[in-house]
């Protein structure tokens, strides 16, 4: 705290004809250090300079974060060293070293091969990152764990994503994997890729290069396989840049991380996306069903869904929303993902839920017949329950009871549209030839007419 001279003081000292001391809060500005170094430069200064050469992986402003901290820092995985440790992302770290493991067998490699291959580029890898932020970072000071570190995530990384791109090299894990198996990644996708995607979460694209280099090469090979940067675009489901793939070059890749690459992607258009959706499997409506006369039953189980094109009929199990009903639903779910493995039937009936109820409308037309059971105040009230329940779901694919059954719907509505349109096109026709029968024959007729008309004239004049 500071000691202020007291006003007593000041004003005796005064009276004894002598300056007053200056108050304490004053002296001590004589304490702060103006022995400065001009030649120092200003540190974001140095930090513009290393973003122009490298295009820094950058903590993201406390003013942006204070806003909505979630979006920038991540929940499930860390990639890198920004996030590295924190109590909640500490479960991942399990299924990095299995994904190491996986990827190590695979390529029949020494990990330190990989580790060596960093090394070359350590300093260049490190420049990625805030140094002056990093160098306070006590694990990072160190550059083998920092090299350490690049590999376990880089690793992860290319794993993941040649999961989620359906690389047919990646089959060495269970079905049932939670992230690398099919069902698995489907289902983890949207909340890890929203990881994958921030900015302080990125490892340097030479990272994955050098990595994914090391494992295409051949025993004893030199130089790097010229087609790697090909076979990591391909991972990361974007279009290649055009780079520099020389021998033994000093890379200068179009992309800098993963974010850029999908930026840069989805600025061109050449993102690819997760799941390539067939054009019937676009929302339709309970509502909308309904000139097609589709009728509805209820079914005991989920794996009862489907729809019987002979007759028209949707079989769906009842769904109950009250106030519980989120909850369970969610804990339901987690069961049905965890515990079953790779039965996902809930899953698919939420989606399918979802996709043909649009409104209250809808929601009334299901709860009469007796697909919904609504113990809300409101139909609106149910919709905003459903609505709730589909933010946490992971979208079908074609594997999926659900995309099954609203192709088959789209299918028959096609068809049942298609033969509607040749039975008017039949009757319009029929009523085309209709007229044009009647038109010529009236026509006939009264030409017919006309002439007898005129014979009859004319032998009455005639003499």
């Amino acid at each position: 705290m500071i000691n202020y001279i007291s006003a007593e003081n000041s004003i005796g000292s005064m009276a004894n004809n002598q300056l007053p001391q200056v108050p304490q809060v004053i002296q001590d500005l004589n304490s702060i250090d103006l022995n400065f170094n001009l030649n120092q430069l200003d540190r974001y200064i140095e930090i513009q300079e290393q973003q122009v050469e490298r295009l820094c992986i950058m903590e993201v402003p406390s003013y942006m974060k204070a806003r909505r901290r979630a979006a920038y820092e991540p929940s499930m995985v860390s990639i890198g060293p920004y996030h590295y440790g924190k109590p909640q992302l500490l479960p991942m770290q399990a299924h990095k070293t299995r994904a190491v493991v996986h990827f190590l067998k695979r390529c029949g490699k020494a990990k330190e091969s990989f580790l060596q291959e960093l090394r070359i580029c350590v300093v260049e890898l490190r420049n990625h990152y805030d140094r002056q932020k990093l160098d306070l970072m006590l694990e990072w000071q160190d550059d083998e764990n920092f090299i350490r570190l690049m590999m376990v995530d880089g690793i992860f990384l290319l794993e993941y994503l040649s999961a989620t791109s359906g690389n047919r090299h990646v089959q060495d894990y269970a079905r049932n994997d939670p992230y690398f198996g099919h069902r698995g990644n489907t289902l983890s996708y949207n909340y890890v890729m929203q990881d994958l995607l921030m900015l302080e979460n990125q490892v340097p694209y030479n990272v994955l290069y050098k990595l994914l280099a090391v494992s295409h090469a051949a025993p004893n090979q030199t130089i790097l396989p010229e087609n790697t940067h090909f076979n990591l675009c391909a991972i990361m489901m974007s279009v290649p840049p055009e780079i520099n793939t020389s021998a033994n070059a000093n890379i200068q890749p179009g992309y800098h991380h993963f974010l850029d690459a999908y930026m840069k992607g989805r600025a061109k258009g050449n993102v690819q996306p997760r799941i390539v959706e067939d054009r019937l499997a676009r929302k339709i409506s309970a509502s909308a069903l309904q000139k097609y006369a589709i009728k509805y039953t209820v079914v005991e189980s989920y794996d009862s869904m489907a729809f019987d094109s002979k007759s028209g009929t949707l079989n769906l199990p009842s769904l109950l929303i009250n106030e519980q009903s989120i909850v369970s639903f969610l804990n339901s779910r987690a069961y049905d993902v965890q515990v079953r493995g790779t039965t996902t039937d809930l899953n698919s009936y939420i989606y399918l839920i979802d996709t043909i109820v649009h409104s209250a409308d809808d929601v009334n037309l299901l709860r009469r017949e007796g697909v919904i059971i609504n113990y809300m105040n409101s139909d609106k009230d149910a919709l905003k329950a459903i609505k709730e329940l589909k933010k946490d779901d992971a979208r079908g694919d074609t594997h999926d009871r659900s995309f099954q059954v609203v192709k088959k719907i789209r299918d028959y509505c096609r068809e049942l549209e298609t033969s509607m349109k040749r039975k008017k096109t039949s009757k319009r026709r029929k009523a085309y030839r209709l007229i044009v029968t009647l038109f010529c024959g009236g026509t006939i007729i009264l030409i017919l007419t006309a002439i007898q008309t005129g014979y009859s004239v004319a032998a009455f004049y005639k003499p």
